[in-house]
């Protein structure tokens, strides 16, 4: 993160300048369409939850990394954190920030929460079949009760 920083105040060219600022401000303004965008362009789009491990993931596996944090010291962004752990970091923030009433924080937080489900996840293509059937068999007993 303190290379994008350092990149934004030092951009020599626009396109430095947009990309480092595009990066900056989805992180630090958790603007959520921003952090989409990006992760669109890292990773393409959602693979299906049976065909996700083909695909490159990398937003989705930082989203897997931070989610094994165990303090909440370590969801901060820190200048050393790399940008997409950065990213993740964002979205989780998003996704777990009360609200209140506030309606476009609450649009954002459903994105955070969609964005975190279907990165990790994949995307869900069918309704989720069953992985147990229980089938109640009648006791024998049952046949030798009185009426």
């Amino acid at each position: 993160m303190d290379e994008v920083i350092q990149m934004r105040d030092k951009a020599l060219r626009a396109r430095t300048y947009f990309c480092a600022s595009l990066i900056y401000n989805a992180i630090f303004e958790t603007d959520i369409a921003a952090i989409k965008e990006i992760a669109q362009r890292i990773d393409g789009t959602i693979p299906m939850e049976n065909e996700r491990e083909k695909f490159a993931n990398i937003v989705g596996d930082a989203i897997e990394d931070i989610m094994e944090y165990q303090s909440s010291e370590d969801l901060k962004v820190y200048p050393d954190d790399i940008v997409v752990i950065a990213l993740a970091k964002a979205v989780y923030y998003l996704a777990t920030r009360e609200v209140g009433k506030n309606a476009a924080a609450r649009k954002d937080r459903q994105q955070a929460i969609e964005m975190i489900l279907m990165r990790v996840g994949g995307r869900k293509t069918e309704p989720v079949r069953e992985t147990m059937t229980l089938e109640y068999v009648e006791p024998e007993w049952m046949h030798q009760l009185p009426e």
